[in-house]
């Protein structure tokens, strides 16, 4: 009986004892160490725009953009945040490494008014109020430039202009800001011909030139009471020679439906860097698709009923210079919905 009373003694104790083990394990692996949070690399940022600071910005203020600068760069920003304007704006997310901001105000229509330079710091995690803002700086039209052809291509500058005797040019209006923006203009700029030249030629809001008889005359492009004036020819079709053609329509592919046959625009480029409004009935056109899509001589691209939308084709459109070589551009046409 003593044997059998220690025994059960030791079987008891050694089954304790494993319990006990395997109740420490549990608690090791279960164990969540909170002294060591994850750190936090980016915050918000609150700007305010109104008193007590000691500045305001322009009333036509419509959007601001934020660039946020790591330290020693003051070119290329680390995170950038378009807001609309506010009397108060909080830009979430920016990191931590962050040490300047500029700030640009822009109107309804894009155009810069106005730069702030101000030097901050971000709290990972945190909200920080900045307190004051630097100088508003307002931003100046320094010059206005004129390009041609294809809002595609429109990082030359035009001095002048030649369109053929019923053929179009398209000419695209910017405005070079003080603070290094270069804004397309469109419909904010007026365009018009000098006067006594409407017999050579016409141009309509969107800074389409037209052809009308042989001569030379002036375009005019204006706007914020700048105005360019641009020596325009008018040249019989056909008796320049082009190194390069190119589409001018703004939308690509061209879109077209059933019914609304849509025009191609084609504009040449000279040797010399001179851009042409080119008469159509001088160009010849080709299509891949001859199945759903249908051109004319003139450049008219039609899409037969029922073809589906999405629908696609290539137009190729030629030219043959007075000195026998040929130029050739593409553009592709996609039936709409």
């Amino acid at each position: 009986m003593r044997y059998r009373s220690l025994w059960a003694f030791l079987v008891i104790s050694f089954v304790s004892l494993g319990l006990v083990g395997c109740g420490s394990s549990n608690d090791n692996t279960n164990f969540v160490n909170t002294a060591n949070p994850p750190v936090q690399t980016t915050g918000a940022v609150q700007f305010s725009f109104v008193n007590p600071q000691a500045f305001t910005v322009d009333a036509a203020t419509s959007s601001l953009l934020f660039e946020f600068f790591a330290a020693g760069n003051t070119t290329t920003p680390v995170v950038t945040s378009t807001q609309n304007f506010a009397a108060t704006v909080t830009v979430n997310n920016v990191p931590v490494s962050v040490t300047s901001v500029r700030i640009t105000g822009f109107n309804a229509n894009r155009i810069p008014l106005f730069t702030i330079d101000q030097a901050i710091s971000v709290t990972g995690g945190q909200t920080t109020v900045v307190p004051g803002l630097g100088t508003v700086v307002p931003v100046t039209l320094k010059k206005l430039r004129l390009a041609g052809g294809s809002v595609f291509d429109t990082d030359k500058e035009i001095t002048s202009l030649t369109v053929e005797v019923g053929g179009t040019g398209q000419v695209f209006l910017f405005g070079e800001y003080s603070n290094g923006s270069n804004v397309l203009l469109g419909s904010q700029a007026t365009y018009a011909i000098l006067t006594g030249g409407g017999g050579f030629a016409s141009v309509n809001p969107n800074g389409t030139v037209s052809g009308l008889s042989v001569g030379t005359t002036q375009l005019l492009a204006s706007f914020s009471g700048q105005t360019l004036n641009i020596p325009l020819a008018v040249v019989t079709p056909g008796t320049q020679n082009y190194t390069s053609i190119q589409v001018t329509n703004t939308t690509k592919p061209i879109p077209v439906t059933a019914g609304n046959p849509v025009q191609i625009n084609t504009s040449g480029t000279t040797s010399g860097g001179n851009v042409f409004g080119l008469n159509a009935s001088t160009l010849t056109y080709t299509l891949s698709n001859t199945t759903d899509f249908s051109v004319t001589n003139g450049g008219q691209v039609s899409v037969n009923t029922g073809v589906a939308a999405g629908t696609t084709a290539t137009v190729t459109v030629s030219f043959t210079n007075p000195n026998t070589t040929t130029v050739t551009t593409t553009v592709n046409v996609v039936v709409g919905q």
